[in-house]
């Protein structure tokens, strides 16, 4: 398991965090490890990264797991997403005269002003893929199927009573859930 740029205690790094730059991260870690092939479990943001590195390195990739992943800020249920907009501005805000926050306002806009993803990049993705998500997350249900639907063979994958913090929440039942998907 990785942190990305900004996140934890990776240092944020040069340049602008986006999704795509987290992905080209993602390659830098997996290239200097010398794996040819991955698994690959993302959440949330972390699956949009999984979802950008399995369309532009779709060799590389056995499995893709993904749980609570979106391609566009704006599927996002509305209220989460009013919410989200909210502290994103604060955040910018005291950005203005304040490093720290000006780091954790970054972070708050890949939720708010990305992913970007085009559904059709993911025709690129050759792995044996499941998308996942909480029968109540804040990830639409359709959306979820969309992003199921834009990849070539993948399945769709709802958790019956479980909400986009599954990971937190209940990690033995997400452990479960990897387990079950992961290639022997």
């Amino acid at each position: 398991a990785l942190d990305t740029a900004g996140h934890g205690a990776t240092p944020r790094g040069d340049g602008p965090l986006t999704i795509p730059r987290l992905a080209a991260d993602l390659a830098a870690v997996i290239d200097a490890l010398g794996v040819e092939r991955v698994d690959l479990f993302g959440y949330s943001d972390g699956g949009n990264i999984a979802l950008v590195y399995a369309a532009t390195h779709p060799e590389r990739v056995r499995t893709l797991l993904t749980y609570g992943s979106n391609l566009r800020a704006r599927d996002i249920k509305p209220g989460l997403l009013a919410v989200l907009h909210l502290v994103h501005g604060l955040y910018w805000l005291g950005g203005r005269f304040c490093r720290r926050l000006r780091a954790k306002g970054e972070v708050w806009a890949l939720m708010t002003r990305q992913p970007n993803i085009d559904p059709a990049t993911l025709a690129n993705i050759t792995a044996r893929t499941r998308i996942m998500a909480g029968e109540k997350d804040v990830i639409s249900r359709e959306h979820t199927e969309l992003i199921a639907a834009s990849i070539p063979g993948a399945e769709a994958v709802f958790v019956p009573g479980a909400d986009h913090f599954l990971p937190f929440k209940d990690p033995q039942r997400l452990a479960s859930l990897l387990g079950a998907n992961l290639p022997a």
